[in-house]
């Protein structure tokens, strides 16, 4: 019996250890499998923590050096693990401090907190910062860009190079600029307040508050001075064009005069010849004492008429020619003594209006160009437009004659 107990219990512990040896077995088997898998993605780890920070961790930390069978060895192994996590710990913090002031520089108050960085593992988020930080630049380079180009309006080149490498003088032409924008103002607000002194305006203010209605007062007084002003203009362009006329005027008037005064000295060469020709009066002879053709007497004794004028030739006609007679009174009882005048080309006639010997109106003289048998022909000379059909020509002077 107590044999048999023995048996059954040895056979009972004979199961049980084969049990246990072979669950044993089993879980061993799981254990290295899953102490491989953590060796695996403890390299992979250190790899990724490697890569760009100057670090070669994942080569002491690989899966052979991490078997369970150098567990001897793994604190070793695993303090460089540390070390790793330590330093790429640091990196994000300095990183993260460094992002933080960028934002904090660019106005991007979400992402300026460092803290808040260093636990950001959202690709959303860093996408998020990279825009604003992107739109940043972007508007810099805007405002340098318009800076640029208001910079070439005031005639200055403005380098945006120099200005995105922060170089000292890279606004030197813009201060420049606005140097001289701030003298221009200067200038032309004194300007402006001379205007409005000079425009009587009493008050003017350029400040901030004032200076949007004292410019619209200047520019009323100013348009109030300028409407005077056109006027003014347009009453001295009408003295200048009075003036013009009058001297036009008195141009006309100088010229009349200069013609009359012409006249007048024709006139009075024409008058001395007249009076010297009644100087050179001939003495009539002794009635009884005929007179011979073509002597002085003969002459002096003509009385003829002006019988055409010609004013587009400017030739006058008279009624006398080579063939014209003149008679002569003899003594009581004694035959009438006809001669001949003897007119002959050269001969100078003297026109005149009016009766005879009464006070005759002295025309002109001129000498005879032609001569025919009953007419004679003469040019009229310039300035003596007044010969009419029938006015008197004589040869002879005549005593008491008025000139006018």
């Amino acid at each position: 019996m107590k044999k048999n107990v023995l048996s059954v219990v040895v056979m009972v512990l004979a199961i049980a250890g084969l049990v246990f040896s072979s669950v044993f077995f089993a879980k061993k088997s799981d254990f290295v499998q899953g102490w491989k898998k953590l060796a695996s993605a403890i390299n992979r780890g250190s790899a990724e923590m490697d890569k760009g920070s100057g670090t070669e961790y994942a080569e002491s930390l690989s899966v052979r050096n991490l078997q369970h069978e150098k567990y001897a060895q793994m604190d070793r192994h695993l303090m460089k693990l540390q070390a790793q996590s330590r330093a790429y710990a640091k990196s994000r913090d300095v990183l993260a401090q460094a992002a933080a002031a960028v934002a904090a520089k660019a106005g991007i108050s979400k992402f300026a907190d460092a803290s808040t960085l260093s636990k950001v593992n959202d690709s959303a988020a860093v996408d998020e910062m990279t825009r604003e930080v992107n739109t940043v630049f972007e508007n810099r380079d805007r405002s340098y860009a318009n800076a640029a180009v208001l910079a070439k309006g005031l005639g200055y080149t403005l380098d945006t190079g120099k200005l995105t490498r922060g170089e000292s003088d890279a606004l030197e032409p813009f201060f420049r600029a606005i140097g001289e924008l701030a003298n221009r103002r200067r200038a032309y607000e004194k300007a402006l307040k001379s205007i409005a002194v000079n425009t009587e305006l009493r008050s003017f203010d350029l400040s901030e508050n004032g200076y949007k209605s004292s410019s619209q007062q200047l520019l009323s007084s100013v348009a109030k001075y300028q409407s005077a002003h056109e006027h003014l203009a347009k009453m001295l362009d009408q003295a200048r064009a009075e003036k013009q006329k009058l001297s036009a005027q008195d141009e006309e008037q100088k010229t009349q005069i200069a013609g009359l005064r012409k006249t007048l000295s024709d006139r009075e060469r024409q008058i001395a010849g007249f009076k010297q020709a009644l100087q050179e009066a001939p003495v009539l002879a002794d009635p009884k004492t005929p007179w011979t053709a073509g002597s002085r007497e003969a002459k002096a004794a003509l009385e003829a008429k002006v019988s055409r004028v010609d004013e587009q030739y400017g030739i006058v006609t008279i009624d006398a020619g080579s063939d014209t007679t003149v008679t002569q009174r003899l003594a009581k009882g004694a035959k009438p003594n006809v001669v001949n005048v003897g007119l002959a080309v050269g001969n100078e006639i003297i026109i005149v209006r009016g009766e005879l010997p009464q006070n005759p109106e002295y025309l002109t003289s001129l000498k005879l160009e032609k001569v025919d048998g009953t007419e004679s022909v003469g040019r009229i000379p310039a300035g003596c437009t007044d010969i009419r059909v029938g006015d008197r020509v004589i040869l002879r002077p005549i005593q008491n004659v008025a000139v006018k």
